[in-house]
């Protein structure tokens, strides 16, 4: 069975269960699926679900049919009102997405952190970097549909790039009706006469939607899309506060950085939200305590700038990237192997924590290249990153996206 993942709501689904939306802008119907989908809720008792595009079901060509080369489908004759329909949907959120998606690749990327963290802005510069990096990787990166555009700009380029400040802490997903909805791209690379994509989903997620308990609501149950988006991702990117650990905070404003631009502190440990998401995925995929997670883990500890001239003072981690066209081991095992002996020296229990995962990593980054000031204007014109892209190139190594090399 050849399986695909929606990029809207990260349900695994087989390729032979197609769904098409009707092309018809006036063949529509209350569409209860679509926006239970959309609140991330039940609609309430007597709650109508508002008009959307019919959508509907046809048969695929059957495991039978799939062995003498039949294909899946890329049009059908609508059951309501007979136009021809080309665009897929997603048939357990109803969310459109173009015909062939089942056949990408889908390397969904986990970001997760507390609020402190600077998920969003690290997401922003990430992108970017994406998009700078094309001449090196000989790669393409464009949004997969407008809203990503539409969400990117308004959301997170408009504040960084075109106000200098920076971008708003992530609210939890029951706050804030955007951080519901990933960033969707595709990456693809020319290779000889082929063409390879993936499809690469974001997703701004707060650390504090995967507790267990948050006010009257169990995450667990409620918060099912990212729950899916979790232990459905190809890769988990976890951002750590390195503010957090007191004795770095402490040495940081012993080197002159006035505590008034920090992140305020807060009582969250720095291996929490590692075994919040230990929790949670453990949950979803019904595994065992003596099963270690098979999910590459890249931990990454952000606001990297504000240690260069205390703690790691001199440290290769502000070299520049040796990842040119090709993941450099080399560069990397100087990176990983220097944050794990300062993160050993200021909390072994962090490393114990990471222990769960059978694949991890570690890394330190940069989204901004400088400490924001008390109105969250930038220290420079525009971001100056350091080693933002280093986490991802590293996941995309693990799933065979690009070569590797010394």
């Amino acid at each position: 069975m050849t399986t695909y993942i929606c990029p809207y709501c990260f349900r695994q689904e087989d390729t032979n269960s197609i769904w098409f939306q009707c092309s018809n802008q006036t063949c529509v119907f209350n569409d209860e699926v679509r926006a239970e989908f959309i609140n991330d809720r039940p609609l309430k008792p007597g709650e109508v679900a508002p008009l959307s595009r019919y959508v509907f079901e046809v048969s695929g060509p059957g495991r039978v049919g799939r062995l003498f080369g039949a294909k899946a489908r890329r049009s059908a004759d609508c059951d309501e009102c007979g136009s021809t329909a080309r665009m897929r949907a997603c048939p357990h959120c109803h969310s459109p997405f173009p015909s062939g998606i089942e056949n990408l690749s889908p390397v969904v990327i986990a970001v997760v952190g507390s609020k402190t963290v600077g998920k969003s802005n690290y997401i922003a510069v990430l992108i970017q970097r994406i998009r700078e990096l094309y001449a090196r990787f000989q790669w393409d990166f464009v949004g997969l549909d407008d809203e990503t555009d539409k969400l990117y700009k308004r959301v997170f380029a408009r504040p960084l790039y075109e106000e200098g400040k920076a971008v708003a802490e992530t609210q939890t997903g029951h706050a804030n009706m955007d951080v519901r909805r990933p960033l969707l791209y595709t990456l693809g690379f020319a290779q000889g006469r082929k063409y390879k994509a993936i499809t690469l989903a974001f997703f701004d997620t707060a650390g504090e939607d995967l507790s267990d308990k948050q006010g009257d609501f169990d995450v667990l149950g409620s918060m099912t899309k990212i729950n899916r988006y979790i232990y459905n991702a190809s890769g988990i990117i976890i951002l750590i506060d390195p503010l957090n650990i007191r004795e770095v905070r402490e040495k940081v404003i012993g080197s002159g950085i006035p505590e008034s631009t920090m992140s305020p502190k807060t009582n969250t440990v720095a291996g929490s939200v590692i075994e919040r998401v230990d929790r949670l995925i453990q949950y979803g995929k019904e595994l065992s305590r003596a099963t270690k997670i098979t999910i590459p883990l890249a931990v990454t500890f952000s606001k990297i700038d504000l240690l260069k001239n205390n703690i790691l003072a001199g440290a290769p981690i502000f070299q520049k990237s040796k990842h040119d066209g090709i993941f450099s081991l080399d560069d990397f095992q100087r990176i990983d192997g220097c944050i794990r002996d300062w993160v050993d020296e200021y909390d072994k229990h962090f490393m114990a924590v990471t222990g769960r995962f059978k694949d991890v990593a570690f890394f330190g980054i940069s989204a901004l290249g400088g400490n924001p000031d008390e109105h969250k204007k930038l220290a420079f014109a525009k971001p100056n990153p350091i080693r933002v892209e280093d986490p991802l190139l590293w996941l995309l190594w693990k799933k065979g996206v690009i070569d590797k090399g010394r």
